[in-house]
């Protein structure tokens, strides 16, 4: 291995009284003011520590493309043990286990090389974050950057990290994340993707992969600078930062023997576009309003292609015309989400309409439903595939439940349920505190039409009649237009004035979430 190169700058941190300091690159001195810098960019190395090829590249980029002599250019290098051989370092000098550096974890102290305390990279980070904003008064933004391991760091930090939030009361500077070929993601749940492959993700629980939740590549056993953090804090941060992900288009590497990160997909370019679509999953379409993800033509496992690629430019130095961004709301199938409707009771030899109407699916179709019964005494459901059914409650008191299960347009599914009690003593069918007064139809049985009128007024009064297959043929009032009428006459028509056949139909009343259901019968 080649030995890692050695800056003499130095990031000096006080640690329970003792000092420690972190190597960097850099343009500027940390601790002078610099009353004339306005940008400032972090850029953390890869697994290399190649630290100076990456403040070589912005400072080529930054000559070229941005404002030099307003723009802090930093690298900062964290080393392994490994490292420290041949550079008659002091012992202040931090140093990292392999692999956990970009992951928050506490530096080393050994008895080779003895530390006199650790520290969290992440809180290396804060203090870095907020010396340059003491130092850099006139900021106005500040990016965090990082290649393969370092912009995994970027990804946590950006969620986990606590210094933005702390300067954001009192400064009102531009943060912003960018990570480059990032090899694995922090996941805010324990969902992964479906089928990787597919045009439109799913995510569900993986059977396989014991480990896949948990961190750094989950929210399950998280290291003492996240776990201070917090889970909640960790997810709510994540979807407000500005983080943008850069992927190069030849990026098809990084596979490993480690399931915890190949279930988050077959290799980085393909993981780049899953947890695209799973944030969306996860938060909604909001979060592709400070969160995006662009695939660069041409670009390979290579940090100088990913800044000076055109996606790259406009990210870091806002140059050019780029704006090729990944389709977040495409690349995911949210669920549809199932509402079985409010808990009822009813008396015996009943009738009770079980109304899932208000389910819904935000980006498709509801293409099959299917009501079952759980508990109780069997019922026959009259039409167990709609969203509306009905059925008549047995003659003894029981306590029914039925499940409601739906499936959208591109397999996803989705259930709730809804329990009926059934009450000899029961006059209504609602729930057990109604405080809605008796209603009237009359004439029942009618010819031409009938009067609904009930005691009191409702401003959030619903009137439904369904047929007895459970289908909506009309409404006569709706909470937004009810006003506080008391009394609503029904011609025996369907919702587009067609005359309805003889026979037996539900009037459906709901208000603050009580439901009555009477039999009218309409003569022909």
């Amino acid at each position: 291995m080649s030995q890692v190169g050695m800056p003499s700058s130095r990031l000096n941190l006080n640690v329970d009284g003792h000092q420690l300091s972190l190597p960097y690159y850099g343009n500027l001195d940390i601790d002078s003011t610099h009353q004339n810098v306005k940008n400032v960019i972090i850029s953390l190395h890869g697994e290399g520590r190649n630290a100076d090829e990456h403040y070589n590249i912005f400072m080529n980029a930054t000559s070229t493309y941005g404002v030099p002599d307003s723009t802090f250019i930093i690298a900062p290098v964290y080393l392994l043990q490994e490292d420290l051989e041949g550079h008659n370092l002091d012992s202040t000098v931090l140093y990292w286990p392999s692999g956990d550096w970009n992951a928050g974890d506490y530096s080393r102290n050994t008895g080779t090389n003895p530390r006199a305390a650790q520290i969290s990279s992440f809180s290396t980070m804060d203090t870095l974050f907020h010396r340059l904003v003491q130092n850099c008064p006139n900021l106005e933004t500040l990016i965090l950057t990082g290649h393969s391991a370092g912009s995994q760091m970027v990804e946590r930090y950006a969620a986990g990290g606590r210094a933005q939030v702390d300067i954001a009361e009192q400064y009102d500077i531009d943060f912003r994340y960018v990570s480059t070929n990032v090899p694995s993601f922090l996941y805010m749940n324990d969902v992964r993707v479906v089928d990787e492959n597919a045009a439109v993700y799913n995510f569900d629980v993986p059977e396989l992969c014991w480990t896949a939740n948990y961190y750094k590549y989950g929210l399950v056993g998280l290291n003492n600078y996240m776990e201070e953090s917090g889970v909640e804090f960790i997810r709510s941060q994540y979807f407000e930062k500005n983080v943008t992900c850069l992927i190069g288009q030849y990026d098809t590497g990084g596979q490993s023997t480690n399931c915890a990160r190949d279930i988050q997909g077959n290799n980085r370019l393909i993981r780049a576009y899953v947890y695209f679509g799973y944030i969306g999953y996860y938060y909604g379409d909001m979060v592709y309003t400070n969160h995006w993800l662009a695939e660069l033509p041409g670009v390979y496992h290579e940090f100088w292609g990913v800044v000076s690629s055109e996606g790259g430019l406009k990210s870091y130095f806002n140059h050019g015309d780029f704006n090729v961004y990944v389709d977040g709301p495409a690349l995911f199938n949210a669920s549809p989400l199932a509402e079985a409707g409010s808990d009822q009771i009813a008396g015996l030899q009943e009738l009770v309409v079980l109304d899932g109407s208000a389910s819904t699916d935000t980006d498709g179709n509801i293409t099959a439903s299917l009501w079952s019964q759980l508990e109780g005494n069997t019922v026959r459901l009259a039409a167990p595939t709609s969203l509306i059914t009905s059925f008549t409650t047995p003659d003894q008191n029981d306590s029914l439940v039925f499940v409601l299960s739906l499936t959208d347009n591109e397999g996803s599914t989705s259930f709730d349920t809804v329990s009926i009690r059934v009450n000899s003593t029961s006059t209504t069918s609602g729930d057990v505190q109604n405080p809605m007064k008796r209603f009237i139809i009359s004439p029942n049985p009618f010819n031409s039409s009938t009067t609904i009128s009930f005691e009191g007024s409702y401003l959030d009064l619903a009137i439904d009649i369904y047929d007895l297959l459970g289908r909506q043929v009309i409404s006569l009032a709706q909470p937004e237009k009810s006003k506080s009428s008391t009394s609503y006459r029904w011609s025996g028509t369907d919702q587009y004035g067609f005359e309805l056949d003889g026979g037996v139909y539900l009037v459906q009343i709901r208000s603050n979430g009580v439901t009555e259901i009477r039999k009218v019968t309409l003569l022909k």
